[in-house]
């Protein structure tokens, strides 16, 4: 799909998925224009799940990883938060883009829980060191030592097909383990915040579905292919 602008404005498509009339995407939250600002950022699927911005989260509009909107969160107070609940699900992807900066280390990027403050998360992507970022899921960390650095913008995602995890950087898949479900999904997915303290940096285009997607499926959506 292409999309211009008369006035030369930058322009970005928004797209929200189904099949035959049902849709399987939960959460889609672009951060973009319009739809964002010091209060909440709108989730484009038709459950309408906005996510509240909370503290020290200011959006910007020209801070994501394509050059358009984007939340910066201050590492003290700042997070968003969507009250989705995927309790029940057997089938799961969650997506976003997340970028450090001088971020402190054991803090949680993004967290799937009944609580902000959680220590039993269903989901947590926890900075681990000032260089490395590992996976939480199935009651315990799963995959750890993945690369991330300050100042770059790194793409994640984790899926579950009901009987095994894979977690992906860039569009790459990163590991897997077969394990089950772990912790209820209830509960709220907040970007910014997970055990233990709050991430410094940006979060971009977040997405929650209630399918487990294809490794070429996630390749595509990173390299804005669809």
């Amino acid at each position: 799909i292409s999309t211009a602008d008369a006035d030369g404005d930058i322009v970005k498509n928004i797209i929200t998925w189904y099949n035959n009339v049902s849709t399987y995407q939960n959460l889609y939250l672009p951060m973009e224009g319009g739809t964002s600002n010091s209060t909440y950022t709108k989730d484009y699927t038709n459950f309408s799940i906005n996510a509240s911005v909370n503290g020290g989260a200011v959006w910007n509009s020209t801070g994501g990883y394509d050059g358009r909107g984007a939340y910066r969160c201050d590492g003290t107070s700042g997070y968003l938060q969507s009250d989705l609940s995927g309790s029940g699900w057997n089938n799961l992807t969650v997506m976003f883009w997340a970028k450090p900066i001088n971020s402190p280390t054991s803090v949680g990027i993004f967290q799937w829980a009944n609580s902000l403050s959680s220590g039993t998360p269903y989901i947590l992507l926890q900075r681990d060191t000032s260089t490395s970022a590992r996976w939480f899921a199935s009651n315990d960390y799963r995959l750890t030592n993945l690369t991330i650095n300050n100042n770059n913008w790194y793409h994640f995602a984790i899926t579950f097909n009901g009987s095994a995890w894979s977690f992906y950087t860039n569009g790459s898949l990163s590991g897997f383990y077969t394990g089950g479900p772990g912790a209820s999904g209830s509960g709220s997915l907040y970007y910014c915040n997970g055990y233990d303290g709050y991430f410094a940096g940006m979060i971009d285009d977040a997405q929650v579905y209630k399918k487990s997607l294809s490794p070429e499926q996630i390749g595509a959506i990173y390299a804005n292919r669809t």
